[in-house]
Parts: structure tokens; C-alpha cells; sequence
């Protein structure tokens, strides 16, 4: 994917991000998960995480807490 900025905004913004391309990625993956258009499984893929405590963990951080409701804890132990 490229993400096209306006001349001078790139290094503006590395100014404050120096890690500008996975800043990006973290924001959309958080906001995504946010509005439950990503799943936390694609959240964990898109930032290369090894394991669902470490992408929870990520999301706490920014105060995104698991979409885990009363339906998906019934399914976990009718399982």
C-alpha cells in the first residue's frame, strides 16, 4: 500500500513519528478494531504479533479493550 502525502508533510511527520509506517499501521489496526471492522486475529496478523495476549495487550495500552460479549463467552463453553 502507499500512502501518499503532500510535499514537506513525510518529513514533518517523522519529526514527531519516527517510525512512521508502523505508527500508521498501529493507528489504522487500533481504529479498525475500535469500530469492529478488524477482528482481533486480524489485528494480530497485520502487526506481526506471535500470540492473541500479545495484540490484547497492544490494544489495552491504547485503552481498546476486547469486544468480547455475553454471545462469544456462551460459545466459548458450549465448545
Amino acid at each position: 500500500m502507499v500512502v501518499e502525502l503532500p510535499e514537506g508533510m513525510e518529513e514533518r511527520l517523522r519529526a514527531n513519528w519516527p517510525q512512521l509506517e508502523r505508527d500508521m499501521v498501529e493507528s489504522f489496526a487500533v481504529e479498525g478494531y475500535r469500530q469492529k471492522k478488524l477482528s482481533l486475529f486480524q489485528v494480530q496478523k497485520l502487526l506481526n504479533y506471535d500470540s492473541e495476549w500479545e495484540t490484547i495487550k497492544f490494544l489495552t495500552e491504547r485503552r481498546v479493550y476486547p469486544n468480547y460479549d455475553l454471545e462469544d463467552y456462551l460459545s466459548d463453553i458450549a465448545d
